[in-house]
């Protein structure tokens, strides 16, 4: 038997968010996702952010943060240079 985790229903969504919130955060230090469209534009065009990389990181932060705490998870800090 293994202690794995399962993530399934609207897990998912809030997962794939956090993964985008990441990317976000990795693109503002200079690393970029993919060939295509930036995580950046993808999240400003989804969700109508506008603003520079940190600023839309920022208000995508306390979107998530908001679903989080919504399902009873903890807040997370942003921690960008």
């Amino acid at each position: 038997m293994s202690n794995s985790t399962m993530i399934e229903g609207d897990d998912i969504a809030l997962f794939q968010l956090m993964a985008l919130e990441s990317s976000l955060l990795l693109e503002t230090k200079g690393l970029k996702f993919s060939r295509g469209l930036s995580v950046y534009a993808l999240i400003k065009k989804r969700y109508g952010f506008k603003g520079n990389k940190i600023r839309v990181l920022e208000q995508f932060n306390t979107m998530l943060n908001a679903l989080r705490v919504e399902r009873g998870l903890p807040e997370k800090a942003l921690q960008h240079t």
